[in-house]
């Protein structure tokens, strides 16, 4: 997410104000207190950039993620 809103070159705030995330959530996946970030969370944070979910995760960061360890 911090990657996404420096490459757009918006402010924090106005990721929050344009996405309609609750601040609290927003909060808790910067400061990265979370690993279980619900799909409609990531559709919208994808939606305010104007991209699928095959495009968010079409992202090198997913690469090397063992996915195995959020069970």
């Amino acid at each position: 997410l911090s990657n996404l809103i420096r490459e757009h070159n918006i402010s924090q705030y106005s990721f929050v104000k344009n996405s309609g995330m609750e601040m609290s959530t927003f909060q808790c996946i910067m400061k990265e207190r979370t690993n279980d970030i619900k799909l409609s969370t990531i559709y919208l944070i994808a939606e305010t950039f104007n991209m699928t979910l095959l495009e968010f995760f079409n992202d090198k960061i997913f690469d090397n993620h063992d996915f195995k360890k959020l069970k």
